[in-house]
This record gives C-alpha cells, structure tokens and sequence, in this order.
C-alpha cells in the first residue's frame, strides 16, 4: 500500500509540474519547482537504501523523459548544481572528461530545479563563450532534491550499478581513482558529508571519550565529514565552537584576521611574504579548474580548524587564539604593517555626475552563465565600495584604491572579461566619468615571516 501511494504521489507531481515553457514564464518555472523540492516532505533516502523508481525530465539525454531505473547497471553520480554555483560550473569540463573516461560504465548526472528554458539559455551561452556544458541534466527536479536534502551545491550522490545509495559526498570525491575503486566495490573514499551544524556535537564526541572538553582546539587536513563551517562563532550549551572547513591556509588566515581589521578582507594583491618559502604558499591556492583529480590536490592542501572554548569567552579572542594555533601549526608569523605598494586611484574626471543613483529600480540578482570569464558589473542603489570589490577581483591590474570622496549611492553597469588590462578597464569607466590612475600608496598589508 505504501508503495502504491508512493507512485500516486510521484505521478501527481508531474501532471502538475507539466508546464509549457515561455521566456516571460522562465523564472515562475524555476521558481515553483525549488519552492516545492525545499519542502523536505519525503522521508531522506540512506546509506546503502536502493533508490524508488522516479519519472524523471531531463535535457540532452534520450527523449527528455525516463526514470531512475534507466540508470541501473551503473555507477551513478547525481551532481546537484544551480547555475549561480560558479564551482559546479567550473567541475564541468572535469566532469565530461572523467564521463568519457569511464563511458558505458558510469553515468554523471547533473541534476537542477531549473527550467528547460533556463538551462537551454544557459547551455547556449556556455557554447557560445567556448566554455560548453557537455554533460545532460535531470531538469525541474522537485523530488530527487527531496530524497537527498542539503545545504549548499555542488552536491554528489553515489549509486551503484543495483540501485544503492553507497556514497554523498562533496565534489572534491568525484575522482578518477574514487570511481575505479567504487566500481571495484570499494566505497572507503566516498565518506558522507554531514548535512548540517546540527551534527556538531556528535562529530565532537566518540563513544568512548570520558569527557566533554571545555576547551580543545584542532586542524586536521580536508575532512568531509567535518560539519559546515561558519565565519562566526556559534553557540552550543556551555560552549563557543569557532570553524572552518576545508580551507586553504591562506584563507584560513584572512578569516581569523577579518573583524580584527575591520573586516579588511586583505585580497591577494596585499599579501607580501618577506622571509616565508613563498613556494609553500603557491600550494595554498584555491583548486585551479584544469586540476581534474580535485581529491588528491585538496586531501593534501586543504585543511580544517576547530576551537571549542567556554561561552564567555569574547569572539575577539577567539580569533585570536585561532591566529595562534594557525601561526604555530604553518610555522609563520603573520602581522598586518604599513608598506608601500604600486596601486590605482579610482578618480571621478568632471564634476557631472553620471553614477548617482535613480533610486532602486527592482532588478533582482540574475547569475550568468559566462561569469568564470566575464565581469558583469551591475550595481544598482548601492555604495561604490561595491564597484571597488569589483574591480579588486580583477587579477591584471593593481590594487584599486577609491579616491572619489563619493558618498551617494550608485548605478553603474558594464561587462567586461576577467583577464582584462588597465587599458580596458578604464576605457568603461570612463564612460560614467571615471578612471583610474597608476599610483604609489602606503597601505596596510598582510605579511607573512618564517616562524621556527
């Protein structure tokens, strides 16, 4: 009986979600199919639980309709993304080559609440800039996302080739040596990630520990059963629990710096290594999207912290103790000084004013799919300190210092590619009568020192 209910269930969420596909309907499509897949109103499916039979839509893969149950026979990698997710939109081409690798024995499957129409749209620009996305998806999904919440994309679900669940991990698992084990029937590398903070305390726990430290601090290498991590300390009984997860050290050092120097994010462009192995710290960047076995690159570089210390503590120190443990375990000393750095002014060329608002016009953040090689800059009612993040995420100019002495709120609109030079640039700006000019200018910057 329960079973029969189960399919009534599943057909009614079709028949309803059975809507035809307009541009003015788009974002409606998306919108309805995630505020129903939100719902968490269907038992989660666990660890070594076959999955159900599910009707499901797809784009590029057969006729555009099938279910879950053309998937048996191989190992499945449901990949959950959302175009604004710019790490699942970089896993793609990683994806595509491990699929090809692998062919008939494994399937990758993306699976998005998006519209057909939104995906197409998306698909069609990422052929466009070059960048294509090869693989197929599930589409409108309003009930896989059900059997598997979580919080944050991307997403892996792993599934044998008989239909059981045998692995959710993060995106760094899906590897070509995880697959030739999994495929072998060696699931150890496909350890499942904890869905929430809820779990902080029994991760902190083991069933034979004697007691509940009140105080304890740790850093072990990437761990993905670690909880989620937070900027902010939390709460939790009589306890303060200060995390991290899965970091490379140098952002673990910009996050124990932050509210310190108020919330001075330090980018790369104001980072000096005097005296430190520079080299060591090349290890410390972000994944590079052309690594296609992400797992060993991150078990190796990537790192969590942890500090577990009495409520009452202050945050302040907190942090604090966290730069200590960090400076001690990397054998650095890190201190913020004075130091005078090539940078550009952001000057204002006339007196008209051609960026002061007109007032919030209702345009709501839209994610483009050519956003890992263009700067879409659309600031609309907002400080210009937004346009200088903008232009400090640019990696071919110098550090980019506001000099306009602006205090209204702006509307400033361009695009323009990520690896473009000064020339460029300005020549945007210049439009809304701005520019910038090459300077020398003494600012605090971040600085790393050997510490042995």
């Amino acid at each position: 009986m329960k079973n029969i209910l189960f399919y009534i269930f599943i057909a009614l969420q079709l028949l309803v979600g059975d809507i035809s596909y307009s541009q003015s309907s788009l974002d409606a499509v998306s919108q309805r199919c995630i505020d129903i897949a939100l719902k968490n109103d269907l038992p989660s499916i666990k660890m070594r639980e076959s999955l159900p039979n599910i009707p499901l839509k797809f784009i590029d893969y057969r006729s555009g309709i099938g279910n879950t149950s053309d998937f048996k026979g191989k190992l499945v990698i449901l990949d959950f993304w959302s175009q604004w997710c710019g790490v699942c939109i970089a896993a793609f081409p990683g994806m595509k080559l491990l699929q090809d690798k692998f062919k008939d024995s494994v399937l990758i499957m993306p699976v998005t609440y998006q519209s057909k129409t939104s995906v197409s749209n998306f698909k069609a620009v990422r052929k466009r800039i070059e960048r294509p996305m090869k693989l197929p998806s599930i589409i409108e999904d309003t009930i896989m996302r059900r059997f598997f919440p979580h919080n944050g994309e991307p997403y892996e679900v792993w599934i044998n080739p008989q239909g059981i669940i045998i692995g959710m991990t993060s995106q760094y698992e899906v590897s070509e040596q995880t697959i030739r084990a999994a495929l072998a029937g060696d699931y150890s590398n496909l350890r499942s990630i904890n869905r929430s903070m809820d779990d902080s305390e029994t991760h902190q726990r083991t069933e034979n520990a004697p007691v509940d430290f009140l105080y304890q601090s740790f850093i072990t290498k990437y761990n993905p059963t670690m909880p989620e991590g937070r900027l902010v300390p939390i709460n939790s009984g009589n306890s303060k629990i200060l995390r991290c997860r899965n970091t490379p050290p140098l952002l673990l050092f910009h996050w124990t710096l932050y509210q310190k120097y108020n919330n001075d994010l330090f980018s790369d462009k104001r980072v000096l290594f005097e005296g430190a192995d520079e080299s060591l710290f090349d290890n410390w960047k972000p994944v590079r999207d052309t690594i296609l076995d992400k797992l060993n690159y991150v078990q190796n570089y990537y790192y969590c912290y942890q500090l577990k210390a009495p409520v009452y503590y202050p945050d302040s120190v907190l942090y604090t103790i966290a730069l200590n443990d960090l400076e001690h375990f990397f054998k650095v000393k890190v201190s913020v000084q004075k130091r005078k750095i090539r940078c550009c002014l952001l000057v204002r060329t006339s007196d008209k004013d051609k960026i002061q608002t007109k007032g919030y016009n209702g345009t709501e953040y839209v994610p483009h799919p050519d956003d890992d090689v263009v700067l879409h800059v659309n600031w609309n009612n907002m400080p210009i300190s937004e346009l200088l993040v903008s232009l400090n995420s640019i990696k071919n100019i110098p550090y980019v210092i506001d000099s306009t002495n602006y205090t209204n709120d702006i509307d400033i609109t361009f695009d323009i590619p990520k690896d473009s030079d000064l020339t460029k640039i300005c020549a945007e700006l210049r439009k809304y009568d701005l520019d910038l000019v090459l300077t020398e200018r003494e600012m605090n910057m971040l600085i790393f020192e050997p510490n042995y």
